[in-house]
């Protein structure tokens, strides 16, 4: 292979590499150090040209399509609130790769699919997939991680750094029994680490375009200012919401008398409900094959798209009828929602079983036999009325026996401090139910 990267990028954000490894040290849990959690996930994405590392990621979710989104939406927009956050100022050109890349090269897995369309549909991003196995297909964001790598690995060493190709020789030390760090303090050295590298580290093997100034830093700050000046000029830039919300995996969604169905909980959008789509009667025809995006660290909204390849949404709330799922993440959701389908088995078999044993009683009731009356079918028929008077009278005089036996255990209210005025009392007005309550029917 002759040609070089650089070679097949023109400037700053004409390609992006994005790829992840798993970093080579153990960590703790924040909330608990006596408790080990494990190697993170690494996201980086790098500008081919400058070799600038625009973003990353850095947490415990597996290379998969979210942890990929949450290193873009950071490649792609301001850092200087994200850098905030963790003790770290710095000013917008310290760090300035905010904007649209032009292409972004990705393993097959994790990009590939219509997920991610949406970046490419929408803003016009072209999505550059590597072949299978063949890692060196993005090599220079291979070479940044044994680069990160080694910074942390080097003074880290008795910290729970992985040392070698196995955890624990015989009567050796295991290094993950060292582990010191938690997930937020790894994020500050790493972040660290990409601040002094683009704006610091000497890149000695780059290739440098012919019209380069000898005394221009092989830098990657440095180059990428370069570029933006003599070669590409600024990237697209885009409403960090709509970026955020384009990023957003997406599912298919239905609509009903009950509301907007996704992942089994309903949601609510004033323009749904304006076009009339949750009234059949209306009739406003509901459209098919929906689809809405959400974040599946909070399922309280979801935003719906009304059409294709287009940054318009609508938000959908989640509704009352789903509000036991409200501030829920969408694994808590399905988490919920398996436990109580298996709840719902056993209550139904305890139900059925009940159920086959209350048939057995009417069954077994409705085998009395009475003796065939004497008198007329016609006469019983007339004294129906009579009849059920008599009834009423002898439940009502058993009613009266059972008060007063409990009337012998009345427990006395106590007396009010202060005695309600004469004029108070009759102030009071209550309604004469008497009539409804009492009444007389057939």
């Amino acid at each position: 292979m002759q040609s070089t990267s650089n070679a097949q990028a023109l400037g700053p954000g004409a390609r992006y590499e994005i790829d992840a490894t798993i970093a080579d040290i153990y960590l703790v849990s924040n909330s608990n150090p006596e408790s080990i959690v494990g190697r993170p996930t690494i996201y980086f994405v790098i500008d081919v040209f400058s070799r600038l590392v625009a973003g990353f990621y850095i947490g415990f979710e597996s290379p998969s399509y979210l942890a990929a989104i949450q290193a873009l939406n950071i490649a792609m927009t301001d850092k200087v609130k994200y850098c905030a956050e963790y003790g770290i100022s710095i000013q917008q050109e310290d760090w300035p790769s905010v904007g649209l890349p032009d292409a972004l090269l990705a393993d097959r897995g994790e990009l590939l699919g219509y997920q991610i369309e949406a970046l490419e549909k929408t803003f016009a991003v072209r999505l550059e997939n590597a072949p299978a196995r063949r890692g060196d297909a993005k090599g220079i964001v291979e070479q940044a991680f044994n680069t990160y790598q080694a910074y942390f690995k080097k003074e880290g060493k008795g910290k729970g750094v992985v040392e070698g190709t196995t955890v624990k020789k015989t009567g050796g030390n295991d290094y993950r029994q060292d582990a010191t760090l938690n997930i937020h303090q790894f994020t500050e050295i790493i972040l660290a680490c990409i601040i002094s590298h683009n704006q610091f580290h000497v890149l000695k093997t780059y290739d440098r375009e012919p019209d380069m100034p000898n005394d221009l830093p092989t830098i990657p700050l440095h180059l990428w200012n370069w570029g933006i000046q003599n070669r590409t000029g600024k990237l697209r830039s885009v409403p960090e919401e709509a970026l955020r919300i384009a990023l957003l995996p997406r599912t298919k969604i239905t609509i009903s008398d009950l509301g907007i169905k996704a992942f089994g909980l309903y949601y609510l959008a004033k323009e749904v409900l304006d076009l009339g789509w949750l009234h059949r009667k209306t009739g406003s025809s509901r459209p098919q094959n929906l689809e809405a995006a959400y974040d599946p660290y909070s399922m309280n909204k979801i935003y719906i798209f009304p059409k294709d390849n287009s940054l318009e949404y609508w938000m959908g709330s989640l509704s009352d009828r789903s509000r036991e799922f409200m501030d829920c993440t969408l694994w808590e959701v399905k988490e919920r929602q398996k436990a109580q389908k298996e709840h719902l088995v056993q209550h139904e078999l305890q139900a059925s079983k009940k159920r086959r044993e209350l048939e057995a009683f009417i069954s077994e009731k409705l085998k009395t036999k009475h003796p065939k009356s004497p008198i007329k079918p016609s006469q019983r028929t007339a004294e129906i009325t009579e009849n059920k008077a008599k009834e009423k009278n002898i439940e009502r005089k058993a009613k009266v026996k059972q008060q007063e036996i409990l009337d012998t255990n009345i427990i006395p209210m106590p007396k009010l401090k202060t005695a309600i005025k004469p004029q108070d009392a009759e102030a009071v007005h209550y309604p004469d139910l008497t009539d409804e309550l009492f009444g007389e029917d057939d």
